[in-house]
């Protein structure tokens, strides 16, 4: 019992660490305390008391979307989530604009996308060109992977403070892009 209330006092975050490090647990058995732990609690996705951890899979995103939800503290108000989501996409855009100018590893060569008289709308993808040249280097790779983290963890905080899930956006999303194939015209 004493494990319970300890697990009950961590963040789902750091459960693992305080389990492996502290208590000197295999890695499996911290599946058990897991197990304790997500029994519980229950899932605050936003304002959606109701779900209970242990009714949906646990995948990437949903245990992204918890993680963001323990951990968006400073920024909580939604006026402060859409800002920093907004400011988060500036730093993406910027990341990629200074692998171009600073650093050099990649190119964009625009110009006008040329397609012949007798291209079908399905041979479109084959006359078409991203206008990028090289391959960004493993700085600006880990600079721009960092940027687009933090741009997801906000669209994520959003996400939470709307009481929306973001793993259901990305399958529906998914499913209506699957279903239209290339005539979703994005």
């Amino acid at each position: 019992m004493i494990y319970q209330v300890l697990i009950l006092n961590l963040p789902l975050s750091s459960l693992k660490v305080k389990l492996s490090s502290l208590l000197y647990i295999a890695p499996n058995l911290t599946t058990v305390f897991l197990k304790i732990y997500n029994e519980t609690r229950t899932a605050s996705f936003g304002r959606r008391e109701e779900v209970n951890k242990m009714t949906k899979p646990t995948n990437t995103c949903h245990r992204f979307q918890e993680n963001v939800q323990e951990n968006l503290v400073r920024h909580y108000s939604i006026l402060d989530i859409v800002s920093k989501f907004q400011e988060t996409n500036a730093r993406v855009n910027r990341a990629l604009f200074r692998a171009v100018t600073d650093c050099g590893c990649i190119k964009i060569k625009a110009s006008r996308q040329v397609l012949p008289d007798d291209c079908s709308f399905e041979d479109v993808r084959n006359h078409i060109q991203s206008h990028i040249e090289g391959q960004l280097c493993e700085n600006c790779r880990e600079v721009i992977e960092a940027e687009v983290g933090q741009n997801l963890f906000y669209l994520t905080g959003m996400c939470n403070a709307l009481g929306l899930d973001l793993d259901d956006i990305i399958c529906k999303e998914g499913q209506r892009v699957n279903t239209l194939g290339m005539f979703h015209l994005r």
